[in-house]
């Protein structure tokens, strides 16, 4: 990914892009892509801006992650159930407790992205099991596209 776009045509056009801050169709700008909140010029124009912010978006939903999943673990807890959460593999990436991939990461990466049809894993209080809910309103696994990304040990 870059902070640039380095095609398309340059001018005054409102499709004219080459060297405008790189744009997803969804509105986010630069390395990160950063969407929500709007990101500010600086965000857009400083690739460290941008990735300082995004870094910090980053940090804010695994914070978000870590409070869900102890929520959600005191649920199962309070029905009287411990079920730990199983494992899941995208790419070359297992997330699994006890690992330094836990389930909190993944939630946090849908999170990153706007986590549109709910979070990545939620307990279920009437199967009494761990639900996965790993596609966005678009039907896509943000989550796995970025593990996808992870060179395979």
């Amino acid at each position: 990914m870059k902070q640039f776009n380095e095609t398309g045509a340059f001018g005054c056009g409102g499709d004219d892009v080459r060297y405008t801050a790189n744009a997803s169709r969804d509105g986010g700008f630069g390395i990160f892509q950063l969407t929500d909140p709007k990101p500010l010029a600086q965000h857009l124009w400083s690739w460290k801006e941008n990735c300082a912010e995004g870094v910090r978006q980053l940090a804010a939903a695994q914070r978000y992650a870590e409070l869900w999943m102890e929520k959600q673990r005191q649920e199962m807890l309070d029905e009287g159930f411990e079920v730990p959460v199983p494992p899941v593999t995208y790419g070359g990436v297992t997330f699994a407790e006890g690992s330094g991939r836990r389930i909190e990461h993944a939630v946090a990466l849908k999170r990153y992205n706007g986590a549109s049809s709910g979070n990545f894993c939620v307990w279920d209080s009437a199967t009494k099991q761990w639900r996965l809910n790993p596609k966005n309103n678009l039907g896509f696994n943000y989550v796995e596209r970025v593990c996808n990304e992870v060179p395979q040990e």
